[in-house]
């Protein structure tokens, strides 16, 4: 059994409708017809390619660095 090829553009579509979007992955694989397993892999593989998994997480200590220094200047 061969593994199913999928075109590049319908991946970039479901990558670019779980990240502008925020909707879940789960719920773009149904939108698709695709299995979630499949979206998640295409989806962990960007992120990590494109360091997001990296910044996300830094922006939002970044954001409540900011809200605690915003509280103690009044």
């Amino acid at each position: 059994m061969s593994r199913r090829k999928y075109d590049p553009k319908l991946k970039a579509d479901v990558i670019e409708a779980i990240i502008e979007s925020g909707r879940s992955a789960a719920q773009v694989a149904r939108d698709y017809d695709l299995a979630e397993h499949t979206v998640y892999s295409w989806t962990r593989a960007y992120k990590s390619k494109h360091d997001l998994a990296v910044i996300q997480p830094k922006n939002e200590t970044l954001e409540q660095e900011n809200a605690r220094t915003k509280k103690r200047a009044g």
